[in-house]
């Protein structure tokens, strides 16, 4: 496994099989100080080049627009993203929001982070 680098949103990590993984864990709602920081460090691992993403969410207050936007923004978009949430609600909520609003890359939602990764390794190695 690579360096895990903590930051005030939780910790980032370029995996050795080439995932980032970053792990939100806020107290409170994001700022742009938060994430331009979490934006700095995921620049610092990887720069421009597009790798698969996983982000694993394990607390987060809501998120306004300007903030989403400054955060999907400040990035290359992943090659595909993984999204893993424990809470049960929150797998329903993030579900039904992927039905409204497609995502701009191959994104699904899962409760662990070890089905998270075989659906990565299975989007990068097919085709």
């Amino acid at each position: 496994m690579g360096e895990t680098h903590f930051t005030k949103t939780g910790s980032v990590e370029l995996r050795s099989d080439g995932i980032l993984h970053a792990v939100f864990d806020f107290d409170r709602a994001p700022t742009t100080e938060t994430v331009a920081e979490f934006l700095a460090v995921r620049n610092e691992l990887v720069g421009s080049v597009q790798v698969p993403v996983l982000v694993e969410i394990v607390k987060i207050p809501y998120v306004n627009r300007s903030i989403r936007e400054l955060l999907m923004g400040g990035m290359t978009p992943p090659v595909c993203r993984a999204v893993v949430v424990s809470d049960p609600t929150f797998l329903t909520m993030f579900r039904t929001y992927q039905l409204v609003d497609k995502a701009d890359v191959p994104t699904s939602v899962f409760s662990t982070v070890e089905t998270a990764v075989d659906w990565i390794h299975a989007q990068t190695t097919s085709g």
